[in-house]
């Protein structure tokens, strides 16, 4: 009918679904598909053991502040993952700066009473010609720019990820699994 709403019965067991609908609307049939998870509600200070969370991109100037930590406490969600790229902080040799903008999405994160992952990531112009750092002085530098956004933020966040994907496209010109070894051992 026109005028129905049709409401699903959500499933009462936890886990995955698929949910499939097919409608005709003035002869004209459509149809679509998508998944759903049912999970069981998190308390609210379970903090510590929900691995639920997502990457927001703040550095990229993506979201709104509280807003976006807000919606992610409303969906279960108690873990952030962003980055702070050291190109960002280290535009001179040896000189750090860390942007208001920056401080305040890391630190909003505790206000919010989520938990963050934060990725040291991605090349310098100053090092390796813009490439992924793989020399001994690039490694270096990004070593120190790791330690200085530890020390900034160790108050903040406790786990750090070195590099993105290092293994797919995010490591130039391409991966290298033992210029990242060296990278991760020098940080």
């Amino acid at each position: 009918r026109s005028d129905a709403l049709y409401t699903p019965a959500v499933p009462e067991a936890y886990g995955l679904y698929t949910l499939s609908a097919t409608w005709t609307v003035d002869g004209d049939q459509s149809r679509a598909k998508t998944t759903f998870c049912r999970l069981p509600a998190m308390p609210e200070t379970d903090v510590d053991t929900n691995p639920f969370g997502a990457c927001l991109h703040f550095e990229q100037n993506k979201g709104h502040l509280p807003r976006t930590y807000d919606l992610l406490k409303r969906i279960g969600a108690r873990w952030t993952r962003d980055e702070y790229g050291w190109g960002g902080v280290e535009r001179t040799k040896g000189q750090y700066t860390f942007s208001p903008y920056g401080d305040q999405y890391v630190r909003a994160v505790r206000s919010a009473g989520l938990r963050s992952l934060f990725i040291f990531d991605y090349a310098n112009r100053l090092y390796d010609k813009g490439l992924s750092p793989t020399s001994a002085e690039a490694r270096a530098a990004f070593a120190e720019y790791a330690y200085q956004l530890v020390s900034r933020y160790k108050d903040v966040c406790r786990c750090w990820e070195v590099f993105n994907e290092a293994n797919g496209g995010f490591w130039k010109p391409k991966p290298d699994p033992e210029a990242y070894a060296g990278l991760l051992k020098a940080t």
